[in-house]
């Protein structure tokens, strides 16, 4: 396998090799130890990916993924036919003998996250983290200026899958969904980030009596300003170990947070140094 993964590098590298067929489905017919290999990041010369899907058509959004020196990994595309629901497909580019092939097929575990490149730009910069691609880019349009938006593949259950490694150090705000899965999937984050070690750790509380799942890109369409999404990330963000009351059921969307153990209260996310305190400057 290594072999043929190696072929496949000198292939794009050395002969600019251009393999024109369409993206494939996943084939279950390789023999188990003789699947394509994922090739990542991107090599040069590799073919590009595809642009339309075969029975989907072209993309509603359009995700790279790219690595820290802005190589790409793999692409996610959605799509929402107005006859079904929507569909997020990921590609993922894979050495087939020495061809290469772009596959529709999840990325490598573990994920890497969306913007990585952005991360390593800015290095100093407070993060907030989102579900889904969609409503990162949504994020970056209106406070990418004053933060670094991100999100990771596969929705709210696919968080596990993940590797969260590039926050360690970082302020972080996770700002889910508001429904129970998203935020279920931000608290699992929020305790991942705090065992790989980042600086500061806080979730945004959805606001009160909004729609079940709204979100950045909803928040968005509603003509919500970058002030106005940077006001509500400092007033709704709380400490990930307060949102848990004693009986382990979370409190209302905006209920002020419960009173935490000690260990808690003396989290560093507290009083001046909370997180994103730097964004109202």
């Amino acid at each position: 396998m290594a072999r043929r993964r190696d072929a496949a590098r000198a292939l794009a590298d050395e002969l600019g090799l251009v393999n024109a067929a369409p993206a494939r489905q996943r084939n279950s017919q390789h023999p188990p130890g003789d699947e394509p290999t994922p090739i990542v990041p991107v090599p040069e010369g590799a073919p590009a990916p595809s642009v339309v899907h075969p029975r989907l058509g072209k993309p509603a959004h359009v995700a790279e993924y790219r690595d820290a020196e802005g190589r790409l990994f793999g692409v996610i595309h959605r799509y929402e036919p107005a006859e079904s629901r929507k569909q997020v497909l990921p590609l993922v580019l894979c050495a087939d003998g020495t061809r290469l092939v772009w596959e529709w097929r999840g990325l490598p575990k573990p994920r890497p996250l969306y913007g990585l490149d952005l991360l390593a730009q800015r290095p100093g910069a407070p993060v907030v983290v989102v579900e889904g691609e969609p409503k990162c880019d949504a994020g970056r349009r209106l406070i990418g200026a004053r933060a670094v938006v991100v999100a990771w593949p596969g929705g709210a259950k696919a968080a596990r899958h993940v590797d969260w490694s590039p926050l360690a150090g970082r302020q972080v705000a996770i700002s889910p969904d508001a429904d129970a899965p998203g935020i279920e999937a931000a608290r699992w984050i929020a305790d991942e980030l705090g065992r790989i070690g980042a600086a500061k750790v806080g979730i945004v509380n959805p606001p009160a009596g909004v729609p079940e799942g709204r979100d950045l890109a909803d928040a968005e369409r509603e003509g919500w300003t970058g002030e106005r999404v940077l006001a509500r990330i400092r007033e709704g963000v709380r400490e990930p170990l307060a949102l848990r009351a004693a009986s382990g059921v979370a409190p209302a969307p905006d209920a002020p947070p419960a009173e935490a153990p000690a260990e808690a209260r003396a989290s560093p996310i507290e009083g001046d140094a909370a997180p994103f305190r730097a964004l109202g400057h």
